[in-house]
């Protein structure tokens, strides 16, 4: 039964629909939170696609554990802040303290 939840999960995130709630309540009723634990990392965009939202390529040294897998929060930090030292470059702005 678990594993037939977790694939209806799945599949719903996966087409980024909602969870029906009756899903979600029996997750909850049964102490099973961490199969919508899925539900949460599906809406993160992976390293790649949160570089393409913010308009930078990833450079060459860049470390991404896997292309598919949500960005880690350290990734998506180093990313905000390429993307804010590249719009300052653009722009003539020096943002580091000398």
């Amino acid at each position: 039964m678990e594993n037939t939840i977790k694939v209806a999960i799945e599949s719903f995130t996966r087409h980024n629909l909602p969870v029906p709630d009756g899903l979600t309540n029996w997750c909850i009723e049964h102490s099973r939170e961490d199969l919508l634990a899925a539900e949460s990392d599906s809406f993160l965009p992976s390293a790649e696609e949160f570089a393409s939202l913010l308009g930078v390529d990833l450079p060459a040294g860049f470390v991404v554990e896997s292309a598919e897998k949500p960005a880690s929060e350290s990734e998506i930090s180093a990313l905000i802040d390429l993307a804010i030292e590249q719009m300052a470059r653009d722009f003539g702005v020096n943002i580091h303290e000398k």
